[in-house]
């Protein structure tokens, strides 16, 4: 048994208020996956706080949401070592408030996990992918409607044609 207990906080959220329960990303479904990476970790101290951070029929394009911001109030009085959701846009569609909220945690040393993404920013390879979303973060145009995680998504698709250009290029001039 680890020596350290970890508080984990799970956050959950929908954008609309759904009856069917069995939908993946429903509040339960994402509570139970959630629930299911802090029982897999227990061996390391993991313990979920008996409190719940949830939001149904919430818009992820705004940080005013009752859970999120109860969530918020407990990371500032340190009582959460580890915030674990489902994915990344059920804490926050807008990049800047994501930015914030990255560093309201960071801020007070609360690591987060993104199940959907596997996204850990407790460990080095996590905290290089989070640097890295951070670092395009010049991608995102607010006026635009594109999110950044999908601003991501077509400049890796980009950089894969450039390599793949590159690539051919070199091939056809090794060729001659």
């Amino acid at each position: 048994m680890h020596e350290e207990t970890k508080r984990c906080a799970i956050y959950t959220r929908t954008s609309y208020q759904r009856k069917d329960d069995q939908h993946v990303t429903s509040i339960r479904n994402q509570q139970a996956t959630c629930q299911q990476i802090i029982e897999t970790n227990a061996h390391l101290g993991w313990r979920t706080i008996p409190k719940t951070y949830s939001d149904q029929g919430a818009s992820g394009s705004t940080l005013d949401r009752p859970g999120l911001q109860c969530l918020l109030t407990d990371i500032r009085r340190g009582e959460i070592d580890i915030v674990i959701f489902y994915t990344l846009n059920r804490l926050s569609r807008n990049f800047m408030d994501f930015s914030r909220l990255v560093k309201a945690m960071n801020q007070h040393g609360v690591h987060f996990i993104s199940i959907a993404e596997n996204l850990d920013t407790s460990t080095t390879a996590g905290r290089l992918t989070l640097q890295t979303m951070l670092m395009l973060s010049d991608y995102q145009l607010e006026d635009e409607p594109t999110t950044f995680f999908q601003k991501i998504k077509q400049t890796i698709q980009q950089f894969r044609l450039l390599r793949w250009s590159f690539f051919t290029l070199r091939e056809k001039k090794n060729a001659n």
